[in-house]
C-alpha cells in the first residue's frame, strides 16, 4: 500500500512539474530604443501546440504607451516555432522606461514576459 501511494505521488509530481515548465521564451529582455528607433524581439514557443499571445506596450504606470508600439496586438506562434516582433519607439525626450508585455493566458495558466525598453 505504501509503495502504491509513493508511486502515485511521484507520478503526480512529475506530471505537475512537466505542466509547470515555461512555454514561451523571449530574447533579448532589454532593448535600447526608448529615445527613438526600432528593435526586434525573438519569441520562441517550446510547447507541442500552437499558442496565442497578446502583445502590449505600456509605460511604467501600466498605461498604453504614447511613444512605443508593435505591429499588432496579437501573435500566433505554432508549435516549436520562433517569431520576431518589431517594436518601434518615437523620439522620447524624457527617455522614460516602457515595457513590452508578452502575455500567454490559457485555462488555469498565465505566463507574462516583459521586455524593458530603455
Amino acid at each position: 500500500m505504501k509503495q502504491i501511494f509513493v508511486g502515485l505521488l511521484l507520478n503526480l509530481i512529475t506530471f505537475s512539474s512537466a505542466n509547470a515548465s515555461s512555454t514561451i521564451s523571449v530574447n533579448p529582455m532589454f532593448l535600447k530604443i526608448a529615445s527613438g528607433g526600432s528593435g526586434s524581439v525573438l519569441i520562441s514557443n517550446s510547447s507541442d501546440r500552437e499558442i496565442e499571445l497578446k502583445l502590449n506596450v505600456t509605460d511604467m504606470t501600466s498605461l498604453q504607451s504614447k511613444y512605443c508600439s508593435t505591429g499588432s496586438d496579437q501573435l500566433s506562434v505554432k508549435a516549436r516555432e520562433e517569431k520576431v516582433v518589431q517594436v518601434q519607439c518615437l523620439s522620447n525626450r524624457d527617455r522614460e522606461l516602457h515595457l513590452l508585455e508578452i502575455d500567454l493566458s490559457e485555462f488555469q495558466k498565465r505566463e507574462v514576459r516583459r521586455v524593458v525598453l530603455y
